[in-house]
C-alpha cells in the first residue's frame, strides 16, 4: 500500500489526523479489483478493504469452512456478522454499494 500524495502535499496519513469525519477506510480508492487495504488499528480490531466480490464471497466461504455462522444482527444492516462457538473472534462484513470491509475483532 502506498501513502497517495495529494496536490497540496499532504499525505493519507496528515489527512486523516486532520479530517477524522470520515471512516479511515474511505480513503482508500480501488486501483483494480485485486486491490484491497489493510487497517490495524490500537483497539486491536484488524479491517480488510477491498471491491471485488470474489474476495467477499471466498472470505465467506472460509469463514464457514472454519465454523462460522452469520447471526443475527439487530437491527438489520449492511453488516454481516459471523462468529464460532467458543471464539471470541468476531467477523463483520460490512457490505457498501462501492466496497466491502471484514473487520476481525473481539
Amino acid at each position: 500500500m502506498n501513502l497517495v500524495s495529494y496536490g497540496d502535499g499532504m499525505s493519507v496519513l496528515t489527512r486523516i489526523l486532520t479530517n477524522l469525519k470520515h471512516p479511515f477506510y474511505r480513503l482508500f480508492a480501488k486501483q483494480d479489483n485485486s486491490s484491497l487495504a489493510v487497517i490495524d488499528d490500537r483497539g486491536g480490531a484488524l479491517q480488510i478493504v477491498f471491491w471485488d466480490k470474489g474476495y467477499y464471497r471466498a472470505l465467506v466461504s472460509g469463514l464457514q469452512s472454519h465454523g462460522y455462522q452469520l447471526q443475527q444482527v439487530k437491527p438489520a444492516s449492511n453488516i454481516l456478522r459471523f462468529q464460532r462457538e467458543g471464539s471470541s473472534v468476531i467477523a463483520d462484513i460490512t457490505v457498501w454499494a462501492d466496497m466491502y470491509v471484514l473487520e476481525l475483532h473481539s
